[in-house]
């Protein structure tokens, strides 16, 4: 499957720039099966959206990884699977970011979008360039 492999190969980018700031983080569990002589790969994102979660200065921060022509599907799961399960008080006790990429004349371009309230959402970093500009990004939350 290109797709989920072209996503982890930009989770494991995400992952590296984490590890570079000294972030602790928890990344979703992809788990393995072999089922009737084929092999299953499932990917088990935390609460069913997430692809990471950090603690930074006693905040819970949620991070999806996804391409920009994504987004919109990501912002409705969130609101759908994530956001609506909750009480609107218990909302504020943590963040949500979207880390999006996509790919323009062979390089990668990187942005952070932050879910504010109901279904506002705003560029906290537009387009940056390469994986050191990731790494400033990430940077950020520190």
């Amino acid at each position: 499957m290109v797709y989920g492999e072209v996503m982890e190969k930009h989770e494991r980018l995400v992952a590296k720039a984490f590890k570079e700031n000294n972030i602790i983080y928890q990344q979703a569990i992809t788990s393995s099966r072999f089922i009737n002589k084929k092999f299953f790969s499932n990917r088990n994102d935390i609460f069913g959206v997430f692809d990471f979660i950090i603690l930074n200065h006693n905040r819970i921060i949620f991070f999806q990884v996804t391409s920009l022509p994504n987004v919109s599907h990501k912002k409705n799961k969130i609101q759908t699977e994530f956001l609506s399960k909750l009480e609107k008080d218990k909302q504020r006790e943590f963040d949500i970011y979207i880390i999006t990429y996509k790919k323009e004349k062979g390089r990668i371009l990187w942005k952070m979008i932050k879910y504010i309230n109901d279904d506002l959402w705003v560029d906290v970093i537009i387009l940056t360039e390469n994986w050191y500009d990731l790494k400033k990004i990430i940077s950020y939350l520190r």
